[in-house]
C-alpha cells in the first residue's frame, strides 16, 4: 500500500514515515500543499494522510480538489484542529476520517487498517 503523506512540520513527518516504513508501508512526503496535490494526482497513491494548515493550499482545499478530480481513495486528516466545525469542514470536502495530533501510532495505524478494510 502507498501513502501520500502531506504534512509541513518535517520532524512530525519523519516520525509518521518511520513508523509508516516500520509497518510496511511504502511513503511519499510532501512538505507543500501544492507539490502534495501534484504528487496525489501524478501518483494516485492508495490512501493519503493530510495535515490541515499546510504552505500553498490548505488541506481542505486539497482534498476538495481530489474528490472533485474523482480520486476515491481513502484521505484523513491529521491535525491539531480539533473543533466541531473543523471535523465538519473535514467531512464536507470529501475526508474518510480525521485524527487529532497528539496521538500515539497505534491510533494511526489502526485508523489506516481501518480504511483498506473499508476499501
Amino acid at each position: 500500500m502507498h501513502i501520500l503523506l502531506i504534512e509541513d512540520n518535517p520532524n512530525t513527518a519523519k516520525l509518521m514515515e518511520l513508523e509508516l516504513l516500520d509497518a510496511g508501508y511504502q511513503v511519499t512526503v510532501a512538505y507543500d500543499g501544492l507539490v502534495g496535490l501534484a504528487v496525489a494526482q501524478t501518483l494516485g497513491p492508495d490512501l493519503v494522510l493530510l495535515d490541515w494548515q499546510l504552505p500553498s493550499l490548505t488541506g481542505p482545499e486539497i482534498c476538495q480538489s481530489l474528490r472533485q478530480a474523482g480520486y476515491q481513495e481513502p484521505v484523513i486528516f491529521v491535525t491539531a484542529r480539533s473543533d466541531s466545525e473543523d471535523l465538519a469542514i473535514g467531512r464536507q470536502v470529501g475526508a474518510n476520517d480525521y485524527i487529532v495530533k497528539p496521538f500515539g501510532s497505534e491510533v494511526l495505524l489502526s485508523c489506516i487498517e481501518q480504511q483498506r478494510c473499508a476499501a
